[in-house]
Order: structure tokens, then C-alpha cells, then sequence
């Protein structure tokens, strides 16, 4: 007998397909929200323990900065430097300095400037500041600490808020010197701070830029995405490039019209922040060391020194090679004349002898390049009495 021929009285059979459906999504229910709430009260625990939500975080500010802290990262160069050089190792120590200085109070010449400082592709043991340090502690006979306080895309303007918001969050750090290695990213009409960079208390306004701003994986983000950000990815002026300019790049012959005015008021906006600078390294009780940057935005051809094009933009008109180096000429001419006045030391790097081979772009060296700016920079200072003074 089929139920559908069942005698009256006798009840119909249950409708079980409704019934499973309906178990499936429960039990699908269940199990998402088994998943998520756990998952979301460990991140909210995660967020109060090391987000800024409810203690203040001292390295906020410098966090702002991309000051990069307790990282170790290889980085794959051979299409820079080619067979030989794979790879470089990279690394910050928990107070944000490169170098081999274990404790900050004993060290003796604290290194500032942007990428060309940092030398993010030059690995430990390598970058110029390491190279003087080998020649300095040779002819010494004994430790001498040098710190890497470079920062990729730092200007002046992120200089001083690195004075202001970094460096007091470093122990008992009282170098003798502080070598401003500077003007590089100041020279492309430097008229405020670079975004993202230089800026560490402009604060953004909004539910969501409030929880960037303090959440603690965020945080976590940035910090690696800045960490492994590429060498196509150009952060900052004077980004980095795969190779230095060919010769038939050099195509630039004159200023281009109304820059002189522009490069004058830049020189000049560009000494008021030297200057604060200065008497920001005379308060940390050091004696500041102003040395110029080479570059290779111009070149000497047969037909006269030629610039490349588009080397930076300002309110929306690009500028070339000449451009560049008419204003970097100028801002070294402050340093020559503002920096011994203030008590401290000139050393112009630009003018000494490179070869094609010590860049690997038109402002970044390579190893080669590193160990020729080291071999000079220990010179100037054997000249100049800094040796003494360590």
C-alpha cells in the first residue's frame, strides 16, 4: 500500500527534504559562527594587547615616519649588480639604526639621510658607512660604532621630525658626530614635507584612518609591505631604478625657462631647515658633518655637459637633469657655507671622481661605489681633525 493510498485516520508521512535543509543550514550557522566569534574576540584580544587603542604607543609618531625596527630581509640584487651578488641581507636593530652597534651609548658617528644613506641594496657589512668604520677602527686600533639612521624617501623636513620623534626614543644616544649626508631628495623643489615620509603628526581624520592609524595589524602590514617593497615600486624621490642613464639620455641642453627663481627660494627654504637641523645636533651634544651627494642627472658630452629629462616634477610641470644639478649645486653651497659657521665640518663628496660602475641608478651607489665613498670620507676626515675626536 502506497501512502497515497492510505485509509483515512492514518497520517500522512512526514515531509523530510524541508527538515534536512533546514538541519544543513543550521549546522552551517553553527559551525560559522563557531569559526568567527573566536576568531574576531582573538583578534580584538590581539588589537588591546599591542594595538594603540588604549595606551599610548611611544613610537607612534616615529612609526609615521617608516622607520623600519627589528628586521632581517634578503633581497634578490642580481639585476642590479648582475653574477656574483644575488643577494644582500638587510637589517634594522630594535631601536630602527643599521650597523653593528649594540649599544646605542657607545655610539660615535650617527649617519643621516634618505635612501642613499639606508643603501636598502648594499648588504650588512657593506655600506659606506660599514667601509669607513673598517678604516677608521684599522687605524684606530679599536671599536668605533657607526649608525645607519637612513630612511628611504626622507627629505630635511623628515630629518627634523627624526630629531624630534626617533632619536629621543633611542637609550642613552650621544654621538660625537652626526653626518648630515643630505640635499638628494631636498634638490626637486623640496617646498613641504614628502607624504608619507616626512610627516609624522598629520593626522587623518575618519573612522577608518583613525583605525589604521592604531590598530596594531595595520601596523603589522605596513611595516612588511615597506620592507619588501620592490625595486619597480618608486616610494619616494630619487626612487630606485635598475640602472644609471645610457648615454643618448643625456639629450638636455639648457634650464628650462622660469627655474632659477624656483631653485633660488628652494636654497633658501633649504637653510632654514639646515639650520635647524644644526642646532638640533648641537643639542644631542654632537658636532655636525655636512657632506654632498654625486650624482648622475648630467654628464659631460662632446657637445657640452647635457642633462637627462624628467628627472623631477614640481606643481605639475616636470624638470630636467640641469635643473636638478643647478639646484643641488645651490643647496651644497649652503652646506659649505652654513655648516662650518655653525661649528661643524664640510666634506663635498660631490666633487670627488665616480665611476659609471658606482651606481646602480643616477643617485644610488653599488658596492663598488660604497667603498669608494668610505675610502673618501675616511680621507676628509683624516684632513679635517674628526678623527681626533672619536
Amino acid at each position: 500500500m502506497s501512502w497515497t493510498d492510505a485509509p483515512d485516520g492514518i497520517p500522512a508521512p512526514p515531509d523530510r527534504e524541508p527538515r534536512a535543509r533546514m538541519s544543513r543550514g543550521k549546522t552551517l550557522l553553527f559551525l560559522t559562527i563557531g569559526i568567527l566569534v573566536p576568531l574576531v574576540i582573538g583578534v580584538g584580544v590581539l588589537e588591546l594587547l599591542f594595538g594603540s587603542w588604549v595606551r599610548v604607543d611611544p613610537w607612534e609618531a616615529a612609526n609615521r615616519l617608516n622607520i623600519i625596527r627589528d628586521r632581517h630581509v634578503v633581497y634578490q640584487v642580481g639585476n642590479l649588480y648582475g653574477p656574483g651578488t644575488e643577494s644582500v641581507v638587510y637589517s634594522r636593530d630594535a631601536h630602527g639604526l643599521r650597523g653593528g652597534c649594540k649599544e646605542p651609548g657607545k655610539i660615535r658617528i650617527l649617519s643621516v639621510g634618505g635612501s642613499t644613506t639606508d643603501q636598502r641594496y648594499i648588504g650588512d657589512g657593506q655600506t659606506f658607512q660599514d667601509r669607513l668604520q673598517q678604516r677608521l677602527e684599522k687605524t684606530l686600533q679599536r671599536p668605533v660604532c657607526i649608525a645607519n639612521a637612513g630612511v628611504d624617501g626622507h627629505s630635511t623636513f623628515g630629518h627634523l621630525a627624526a630629531f624630534d620623534h626617533w632619536f629621543p626614543r633611542i637609550p642613552d644616544l650621544k654621538p660625537a658626530y652626526v653626518l648630515l649626508y643630505i640635499g638628494i631628495n631636498d634638490a626637486g623643489l623640496r617646498d613641504q614635507p614628502n607624504a608619507g615620509f616626512d610627516d609624522p603628526t598629520g593626522r587623518r581624520v575618519g573612522v577608518w584612518a583613525v583605525i589604521k592609524e592604531r590598530s596594531a595589524i595595520f601596523a603589522a602590514v605596513r611595516k612588511l609591505s615597506f620592507v619588501v617593497t620592490g625595486l619597480y615600486t618608486k616610494k619616494a624621490y630619487a626612487g630606485h631604478a635598475l640602472r644609471p642613464p645610457t648615454p643618448g639620455e643625456y639629450t638636455e641642453t639648457a634650464l628650462s625657462p622660469g627655474v632659477e627663481p624656483l631653485i633660488a627660494r628652494n636654497g633658501e627654504a633649504f637653510r632654514a631647515r639646515l639650520e635647524q637641523l644644526l642646532e638640533k645636533t648641537r643639542a644631542l651634544g654632537a658636532k655636525p658633518i655636512c657632506v654632498t651627494q654625486p650624482h648622475r642627472f648630467v654628464a659631460t658630452t662632446p657637445e657640452g655637459v647635457k642633462g637627462t629629462a624628467n628627472v623631477f616634477e614640481h606643481q605639475g610641470r616636470f624638470y630636467n637633469g640641469l635643473d636638478y644639478a643647478t639646484s643641488l649645486q645651490v643647496l651644497n653651497g649652503v652646506m659649505r657655507t652654513v655648516c662650518p659657521q655653525a661649528g661643524g665640518v664640510f666634506i663635498d663628496i660631490a666633487a670627488q671622481p665616480f665611476e659609471l660602475a658606482d651606481f646602480y641608478d643616477p643617485v644610488h651607489l653599488t658596492p663598488t661605489g660604497a667603498v669608494r665613498l668610505g675610502g673618501y670620507l675616511f680621507d676628509a676626515f683624516a684632513a679635517q681633525g674628526v678623527i681626533a675626536g672619536l
